[in-house]
């Protein structure tokens, strides 16, 4: 036995020397050990889905051993500290905390090491769904009644928490709803018996969770029909030839009377016809131009008969007097006669035999000037081609 102690003592001894010399190189490597203390929240594991733990677990203080290169690596979220629930039945108790931690270190202690827990077994109950409204529905749009689905909403929680939940609220903008079939996917309050809301986080202290996270809302609105009689506008496009002129525009009929829903009748006072284009039309005409109707509209007439009236321009020279205003200053008009062409439509230009032609002289100063004459009288339709002018001396 001694020799095979001895034998090979050599290979032996070096070994030993070289796991040494690691060891001693590993420790220096890493530095001296220290602790350090971690504040962890403490997690649940294999909690039965029908159990809850009604208590708030606190955070426990877990403290490590190890080198100090290797302490100053390791942060909080490397930590599990957890209780757990595997075989516990339902009621209070004391639970041992447990800990993951990385294995390059060692536990020295978690404080507390003990919490109380409260198991209860969750129950569900149903909850009436509450639809209420805010805000101002368009102009005509009449809501039906709201339906939800689900019809009524299952909340789990423990018995004692549950009996202070007494309905939901879904609260639905009314200025969302259009017309016809409307679905919005809703979030909701859970209310207390007071008829308050209950916090999101009450409710998680409360142990309480619904079956869905949203609830779907339908409305089917309608909108109100309107009749309304609205005036009738004819709209026309292009130009005519320079030596014609538009006398007169009339169409029939006059008015028509339209029907639709409230929130697009309501915002008409005028159907115009579709644009009538002048180009190249050389005299009178009449026809019948389709009316620019709305799509959701109806109405007794779909087009409208349109007279355009249309004459050759004229011209034609008057010889007028030359009227002075006022007559207070001392004046002289060199010449009181002075010739002005006319131009209008040719029916109209005929029958024109005079006008009035007036200077004012209020604002003049002494000596010879040229004024500017004031024609009126003229009927519709007729312009003075150029504005005359007469000269005037002040004395």
């Amino acid at each position: 036995m001694f020799r095979d102690i001895t034998s090979n003592l050599g290979l032996k001894i070096t070994a030993l020397l070289i796991a040494v010399a690691i060891w001693l190189h590993v420790s220096q490597s890493q530095g001296p050990e220290v602790t350090k203390s971690f504040i962890v929240p403490v997690q649940t594991r294999n909690l039965p889905e029908n159990i809850a733990n009604t208590t708030t677990l606190p955070n426990v203080t877990v403290t490590l051993r190890g080198s100090k290169i290797l302490l100053e690596k390791i942060r909080e979220e490397n930590i599990n500290a957890y209780v757990d629930f595997l075989d516990k039945k339902q009621g209070k108790d004391q639970v041992f905390v447990k800990v993951d931690f990385p294995q390059t270190v060692r536990l020295v202690d978690i404080d507390p090491n003990v919490v109380s827990v409260d198991l209860q077994k969750l129950q569900e109950k149903e909850l009436p769904i509450v639809v209420t409204y805010y805000g101002q529905a368009p102009a005509g749009i009449t809501l039906g009644e709201a339906q939800t689905d689900p019809k009524r909403l299952i909340i789990y929680g423990p018995s004692q928490g549950l009996s202070n939940i007494k309905e939901v609220h879904v609260k639905v903008n009314r200025a969302l709803v259009k017309e016809g079939s409307n679905r919005f996917s809703m979030s909701y309050d859970l209310v207390d018996n007071n008829g308050k809301p209950v916090k999101k986080s009450t409710l998680e202290e409360m142990k309480i969770r619904p079956k869905f996270d949203t609830i779907s809302v339908e409305i089917k609105s309608s909108s109100k029909q309107d009749i309304k009689t609205v005036g009738v506008i004819a709209n026309t496009t292009g130009t005519l030839p320079t030596d014609r002129v538009i006398t007169e525009i009339d169409w029939a009929p006059k008015s028509i009377t339209i029907s639709g829903p409230y929130a697009t009748i309501s915002k008409i006072e005028s159907i115009y016809t579709e644009p009538y284009n002048l180009n190249g039309i050389l005299s009178t005409t009449s026809v019948m131009v389709p009316l620019s109707i709305p799509l959701d509209v109806s109405a007794d007439a779909s087009e409208v008969r349109v007279t355009i009236k249309i004459e050759p321009l004229s011209r034609k020279k008057l010889n007028l007097y030359v009227d002075v205003k006022p007559t207070d200053k001392q004046y002289e008009v060199i010449d009181r006669i002075i010739e002005v062409t006319f131009q209008g439509p040719s029916s109209i230009i005929a029958t024109l035999t005079t006008a009035s032609a007036t200077i004012d002289v209020s604002g003049l100063l002494q000596g010879e000037q040229n004024v500017k004459v004031q024609i009126s009288g003229l009927p519709d339709g007729i312009t003075v081609l150029q504005t005359p002018t007469v000269k005037v001396k002040i004395i």
